[in-house]
């Protein structure tokens, strides 16, 4: 089977399903499943193919199938016509897949009628029987309500001719996924992307990597920049680049530092350092091996990577520069993959041992106290750090078949612990033995990460397709690095394809190493079903808010989203009636309450 790489949005509230993964997904799909008395959940055999849309077709079915075996002596006999009609053509509509597609929301939400003219299942259901114009108009005024806020006459009247209750309606309706697509960076490059910095002064992407040509316009060597107008990238060249392979990428003392395996940029030597000072290229000193990462701490540079002193001289594969050579730091041994700057010390990662302990993969370093070991070591070797909501996090490579649960790290007051440890989240592929998660990028109110798997066991887990979180991206290689760049997540690897979604399904569009998330257009649900029995007060508001006209006892949790669509803040548990976000940004917020009753109710609020 072909490798499909992913790259997943990890959010902070995520929950451990229940043991029936395929009735948790349907709960997620529709929550009125938790309603029906007639469906036993050990009725249901758990699943691990099925792509988003496959799990709607299952939802769709399943109620179909519930339907038709219900009761329905309470019904004359038009109605009982009316509704097996109905049910055919609700066969017809799941079997077709011609479902909605959420690509302008960052959250999950119902679709009545989406801008392609997919007609959600009830929506279909009411134009097939004559009522169209219906249809239209619950679309042009709550396109994004569930059933059960739809309080129109005319739904009533063709529920009811139709032999429906508004029950069995809201339990067909889906709500649906955010889809990403992948989007074309320029041309891209004709080889793969190992390395991206992003200059925020001069808002320049330097990509790096083994390739020869860029944007399929000019002779790169390995490295050139991009930039970015109203949605247009254009791809730059650096001189005649490197002769070798790219791996790191700085800035230093207004400089662009470049570390790899080469000896020229553009004809100067330069053994695999130099810098850029944006027309020309300049020896960076010397270093003996591979540089595999470059960062800066209390105002000076430092590398990473498999390499010695060009001169005799203690020390490997950590260096310091000292403004004409490198300075060699003693201590380890082995391959150092990554290299991460805090506020109090540098993480160095990857596959080594310190001193006399063996596999120690993790260890921070500062000038004050040189090397200190974490509690505890990394089983697996590290490939890269992310610093997230003030708690370190690693993300590492398969040693064994049997080690996934250990990929993805993160530090706590006793040492390294699994992320996954007490939950049921792990990462898959056919040749486990070469999964591998490479990159870290943290987004607000979420972490991405990439690398090299097929899929991930958890929430869905499907061949070739998997949502997790708030979006995803399917491309058809490994992702090495992802970074945002114009608040815009960037991707880049080895993959040459990613998929678009269109309202006929997915097409592969050419992206050759570099891709960008495709950005919603509109995150926040604009519909007129915002709920007018619930007053969120005061609004606008400075620090906290109180929710006026709905029992506490009643609400499960309550959801903060941000203009984005990004979950920021969420509440459970509360003892009382006082919501803090005083740590949030200015701007209009969604407040989303989910009730005990599986109702939810939706408000604005403005922050100040």
């Amino acid at each position: 089977m072909k490798t499909l790489l992913f790259i997943l949005c990890f959010c902070s509230t995520m929950t451990v399903l229940a043991t029936n993964k395929t009735y948790q997904k349907l709960i997620e799909i529709n929550k009125c499943w938790t309603e029906q008395k007639d469906i036993s959940v050990e009725d249901f055999i758990g699943s691990e193919a099925l792509s988003e849309r496959a799990w709607i077709s299952l939802h769709l079915s399943l109620v179909e199938q519930t339907l038709r075996a219900r009761s329905i002596s309470h019904l004359n006999s038009i109605q009982q016509k009316n509704r097996a009609k109905c049910l055919e053509i609700l066969h017809s509509y799941w079997q077709a897949g011609s479902f909605p597609i959420n690509e302008e929301y960052a959250i999950r939400t119902p679709i009545f009628i989406d801008k392609h003219n997919n007609f959600c299942a009830v929506g279909f259901l009411i134009k097939e029987t004559g009522n169209e114009a219906i249809s239209r108009m619950i679309s042009s005024k709550t396109n994004l309500a569930y059933v059960r806020e739809m309080d129109y006459p005319e739904l009533g009247i063709w529920a009811n001719e139709n032999g429906f209750s508004i029950d069995e309606l809201a339990w067909i309706q889906p709500s649906y996924p955010p889809e990403s697509q992948c989007v074309k960076v320029g041309n891209g490059v004709d080889g793969f992307v190992q390395e991206m910095f992003v200059d925020t002064t001069t808002q320049q992407l330097f990509v790096g990597g083994n390739f020869y040509e860029a944007d399929k316009a000019f002779v790169a060597n390995n490295i050139a920049y991009v930039t970015e107008n109203a949605g247009n990238y254009t791809w730059h060249k650096m001189g005649n680049g490197v002769n070798g392979q790219v791996n790191a990428i700085t800035k230093y003392d207004d400089k662009i530092f470049v570390g790899g395996s080469f000896d020229s940029a553009s004809g100067i030597y330069a053994h695999n350092i130099a810098f850029w000072d944006g027309s020309s290229w300049h020896n960076a000193g010397c270093i003996d091996g591979t540089v595999n990462d470059l960062a800066v701490f209390e105002n000076k540079l430092f590398a990473v990577g498999s390499f010695s002193a060009c001169l005799p001289g203690a020390g490997k594969n950590f260096a310091m520069w000292n403004g004409s050579d490198w300075q060699m730091i003693s201590g380890i041994s082995g391959n150092i993959n990554t290299l991460e700057a805090t506020n109090d010390y540098l993480v160095l990662g990857g596959k080594f041992n310190y001193d006399t302990a063996l596999n120690v993969n993790a260890i921070k370093w500062n000038t004050t106290s040189s090397f200190e070991k974490f509690p505890n070591k990394i089983v697996n070797e590290v490939m890269d750090f992310e610093l997230y909501k003030d708690t370190l996090h690693a993300v590492c490579k398969t040693i064994i078949a049997s080690d996934t649960i250990q990929l993805f790290q993160k530090l706590t007051a006793t040492g390294w612990v699994s992320f996954f440890a007490s939950k049921p989240y792990w990462f898959f592929d056919s040749d486990k033995s070469k999964m591998s998660l490479n990159t870290l990028c943290k987004e607000d109110s979420s972490i991405n990460i990439g690398g090299y798997f097929s899929s991930v066991w958890g929430f869905t887990v499907a061949k070739n397709s998997i949502a997790f979180g708030n979006y995803w991206l399917e491309v058809d290689s490994t992702v090495n690095k992802m970074i945002l760049f114009k608040k815009e997540l960037i991707l880049g690897g080895k993959f040459k394809t990613g998929m678009e979604y269109t309202p006929f399904g997915g097409t592969k569009v050419e992206i050759n190493g570099i891709t960008k998330r495709k950005p919603w257009s509109l995150s926040i649900p604009q519909t007129t079903s915002e709920s007018k029995d619930i007053i969120i007060s005061p609004n606008p508001t400075n620090n906290y808010f109180e929710i006026k006209r709905l029992e506490l006892s009643n609400i499960a949790s309550i959801q903060i989203f941000d203009v984005l669509g990004r979950q920021v803040a969420r509440f459970e548990n509360f003892p009382i009636n006082h919501f803090d976000i005083s740590n949030l940004a200015s701007g209009l917020v969604l407040v989303k309450i989910n009730c005990k009753d599986n109702t939810i109710k939706t408000a604005r609020l403005l922050k100040n």
